[in-house]
C-alpha cells in the first residue's frame, strides 16, 4: 500500500510500547519495538510470534510537553512475519479507541511530521 492509499499519516518513530494477551490482566506485559505510528495502528518488532487477529491490550507511551503520556488502547494483530529467529515482525490494528486517545496519538503524529529533519554539513 503506497503512502496516498493510507487512511491515516504515520510517523517512522520508535515509541516505548507493550502489549498482552486482551483481558489478561496477570498476564506480564511484552515489549513491542515500534517502527512506526499512526491512529490507527502500529508496525513494530515483537519476541514471540502472534496469531493473526489475536485481540491485544497496548499500552503506548507518546512523547509530551509535561513527560510521556500513556495510552491504552486495544488492538488486533492484522499481519505477523517471523523477521529473525526471536523476532516477530507485527502490524496492529488500533481498535475502539476514543475520540480522545485519537487525538492524542494523532497530536504526537502531526507534531513528529512536521518536525525539521536535521541537514548535513557539507565538507569543506
Amino acid at each position: 500500500m503506497n503512502k496516498e492509499q493510507r487512511q491515516f499519516p504515520r510517523v517512522p518513530e520508535s515509541f516505548e510500547a507493550s502489549y498482552r494477551p486482551m483481558g489478561r490482566l496477570h498476564d506480564p506485559w511484552r515489549e513491542i519495538r515500534t517502527f512506526d505510528l499512526s491512529v490507527g495502528g502500529l508496525r513494530g518488532l515483537v519476541k514471540e510470534p502472534l496469531e493473526l487477529s489475536a485481540p491485544l491490550d497496548i499500552q503506548l507511551m507518546l512523547p509530551g510537553s509535561a513527560g510521556q503520556l500513556q495510552v491504552l488502547l486495544r488492538g488486533t494483530v492484522l499481519w505477523s512475519h517471523t523477521a529473525a529467529p526471536g523476532a516477530t515482525e507485527v502490524r496492529i490494528r488500533f481498535d475502539d479507541a476514543t475520540p480522545d486517545q485519537e487525538m492524542q496519538i494523532d497530536e504526537c503524529v502531526q507534531f513528529l511530521l512536521k518536525r525539521p529533519t536535521p541537514r548535513r554539513e557539507a565538507s569543506e
